[in-house]
């Protein structure tokens, strides 16, 4: 049986759509409109794009707690959403990228919004600030948002899901700065380079992605101890597949379908799991022109040199073969969520997105 989520999703894109509408009461004259209008406008194209990955496992953690449907779980499942606007806006800030699903970058659309009208200063310098204000008004969002599912669970609960809610965004906040210290930093072997990698991974992405959305839904469903540590033996293994299925696709992926540039992370001079173990079994001579490239432009040229060497070296087989090993350690995970009092409904979705994270493409 395939699980259908269309109707979730509609809900929480309604439920989007309402939360940035409801910041109208900030504008006060017909120019503060304008203003709050440009303020909005890539939050609003950003929100409109995705594939709904987090707010749908709030959905499968709820499911394995509870039989039913819950606005608590539609909340939820849009502060999510609004969180990782929320956090990529910041992120192509702090990695200058250039697009986000195929559009401008937020803080590249307000700098052509600055060129376009002709204002004072610099027009980068504004795309910059316009961002980092955007970014802060949507994590602001995300916990109004949040907050809407307190009116449809006991008090207990909410705070119990709030503080896990409150705990990812404090960790994703020191994952962001583990993973810029580690661009700068120099490591004395391949072991290091990849086990800061994956502490990278642990607080930016595991915790947001996969393991915060799963244990708030199933929370709010009232899940007990034991369904939440059920839960938790899923989040990390599926979530580190998930990171490093990201990183192949940053070298690997086609632009069209990933909406980013080919190779977009070594431009940006990320320090991957998949960079580290390139590295170490590349010449001298091939690791020291990657080492150059890293956080810079590049060219056609470089891009295919960059995939031949990933490839012939075998480091993408060996991170293929790191990826699978977690896969199979969270589908084992997932196999025993009945034994633990998940309901089959929720263990189905588990199943359909665990699923659909191994065969995505973007």
């Amino acid at each position: 049986m395939t699980v259908d989520f269309t109707s979730f999703k509609e809900d929480v894109a309604a439920a989007l759509v309402a939360n940035m509408d409801s910041v109208s009461w900030m504008a006060n004259t017909g120019l503060e409109d304008v203003a709050l209008h440009q303020l909005m406008a890539p939050a609003r194209s950003l929100l409109s794009e995705g594939k709904r990955t987090r707010a749908t496992l709030v959905l499968a953690g709820y499911s394995c707690a509870f039989s039913g449907a819950s606005p608590a779980a539609i909340h939820a499942g849009a502060a999510m959403e609004l969180y990782q606007a929320s956090a990529l806006v910041h992120d192509d800030v702090v990695d200058d990228s250039d697009v986000r699903r195929g559009m401008p970058a937020a803080h590249k659309r307000f700098a052509s919004d600055h060129a376009e009208a002709g204002w004072r200063g610099s027009a980068t310098d504004f795309g910059t600030a316009a961002a980092i204000m955007l970014g802060d008004l949507l994590l602001s969002q995300s916990m109004v948002e949040f907050a809407r599912t307190s009116e449809y669970v006991p008090a207990q609960v909410f705070t119990q899901a709030s503080r896990i809610f409150h705990t990812m965004s404090a960790e994703v906040a020191y994952g962001q700065f583990l993973d810029v210290r580690a661009e700068n930093m120099h490591t004395n072997s391949v072991d290091q380079a990849i086990s800061t990698a994956l502490s990278v991974i642990n607080h930016k992405t595991v915790r947001y992605s996969i393991e915060a959305p799963l244990t708030i839904g199933a929370i709010l469903g009232g899940a007990d101890a034991e369904l939440l540590h059920a839960l938790g033996e899923i989040g990390t293994p599926l979530g580190e597949a998930f990171q490093l299925r990201d990183d192949d696709l940053g070298i690997f992926g086609d632009e069209a379908t990933t909406g980013k540039p080919a190779c977009g992370d070594i431009a940006e001079g990320k320090r991957t799991v998949l960079l580290a173990l390139t590295l170490d079994a590349a010449s001298s001579a091939d690791a020291e022109w990657i080492e150059g490239i890293c956080g810079n432009a590049l060219t056609a040229s470089d891009v295919i040199r960059v995939r031949s060497i990933v490839e012939e070296t075998g480091a993408r087989r060996a991170h293929e073969q790191m990826i699978a090993e977690r896969e199979l350690a969270a589908n084992s995970a997932i196999a025993e969520l009945s034994l633990h009092g998940a309901r089959p409904a929720g263990v189905e979705m588990v199943e359909a997105i665990a699923s659909a994270l191994a065969a995505r493409a973007s």
